[in-house]
């Protein structure tokens, strides 16, 4: 390239692989960089596997991790520079790396992005598709599928089958992508009647029903076809590559994205599913094709989301009180959600819920 490029590396298999192309063509050790948190408390980073790729190819690796106080100077910043509530753990961190990678004087950052969805990466999409493959189109079978599993005596029962079985009895697809973060008898129970009652009967399928029945009016209906193009057009554009592009721009860096070449994009989708997953293993031959390039412990470890000690981050009080008012202020002046709702949010199991919330607030207080 005509400007210097670096590489956004977890040290999982995307990034990796992307490491190990790279290394292939290039003559001098390549920039990459890898972000995380201080090691507090319960909470560890993961870059002893960034690291070991890195070492693996010869990279010129740099390791950035966040303090806490850091976080909460720039927490105000990140809901304007997104212009709209994406509530992903992983913002701060994308614009942290890349004002170090900003001062490296590189221009562009490669990340890994799209695999997961070309490869069928995602261990939730071989479940849903085995969900369909029995109970598609068979919403009695489902419903007494759900309720014996709701009522028996396992011990790890899985709730995601009465989600499912509900959208089977209402003619829907298992699988929303990124349209739906709680179920539709979730939100019943989170947003007050005067809001339920603008939104009459919109629901989280409405916005890619189109692309649903554009599909299915084209062929036979496959799962994994459906998980791939709705979460192309939809979740990446909308949430990961969003979050990644202003983070990143914010400290002017171009995040590009390999998996997403046109090309590539058009391969992927005419593979057969069945060499995506084989044997329970997701992205089946992706890893096949990069045994014994990257290290087979690599290759096949487990999936990591990557994660950001919230917990830890809140677990000051009188912080967490000035935020919970950030949100209480905000549901006053919308009445979105229910009080009883907003009071639940101090408990530390009910963090995802208080993260999402604040990102809210915080976008709506930084564009009224």
């Amino acid at each position: 390239a005509d400007v210097n490029v670096g590489v956004l590396l977890s040290g999982g298999l995307d990034s990796s692989i992307i490491l190990a192309c790279m290394h292939k063509y290039c003559t001098e050790p390549i920039k990459t960089y890898t972000v995380g948190f201080e090691n507090k408390n319960s909470y560890k980073n993961e870059f002893v596997h960034a690291r070991k790729v890195a070492t693996y190819f010869n990279a010129d690796h740099t390791e950035l991790a966040i303090s806490e106080k850091e976080f909460f100077e720039f927490l105000p910043q990140m809901a304007y520079i997104q212009d709209e509530p994406i509530a992903d753990t992983a913002n701060i961190p994308i614009h942290f790396i890349a004002k170090v990678a900003n001062k490296d004087e590189r221009k562009v950052m490669l990340g890994g992005e799209g695999s997961d969805e070309l490869f069928i990466g995602y261990e939730h999409w071989r479940l849903i598709h085995q969900y369909e493959k029995v109970f598609r189109n068979k919403p009695r079978l489902a419903s007494v599928f759900s309720y014996v599993h709701k009522n028996s005596f396992l011990k790890n029962k899985r709730p995601h089958y009465q989600t499912w079985a509900y959208k089977t009895k209402n003619n829907w697809p298992a699988f929303w992508s990124g349209t739906e973060l709680r179920t539709e008898a979730e939100k019943h129970k989170i947003l007050t009647g005067d809001f339920l009652g603008k939104i009459g009967d919109y629901n989280s399928f409405n916005p890619i029903k189109e692309l649903y029945d554009g599909l299915i009016a084209q062929k036979p209906y496959d799962t994994f076809d459906w998980m791939m193009l709705n979460d192309i057009q939809n979740r990446l554009p909308d949430q990961l590559l969003a979050r990644l592009d202003r983070m990143m721009m914010s400290a002017s860096i171009e995040g590009r994205h390999p998996f997403l070449d046109l090309n590539l994009i058009e391969f992927a989708f005419r593979i057969p599913a069945k060499l995506k997953v084989k044997q329970r293993t997701e992205k089946y031959l992706v890893k096949k094709a990069f045994e014994g390039i990257l290290p087979r412990e690599i290759v096949y470890r487990t999936k990591d989301s990557f994660t950001v000690p919230l917990n830890e981050l809140f677990k000051n009080e009188t912080r967490k009180k000035e935020y919970l008012e950030v949100i209480e202020t905000f549901n006053k002046n919308t009445g979105i959600f229910l009080d009883s709702y907003v009071q639940q949010l101090h408990l530390p199991q009910n963090m995802n819920e208080f993260w999402n919330l604040l990102n809210l607030a915080m976008w709506y207080n930084s564009h009224k």
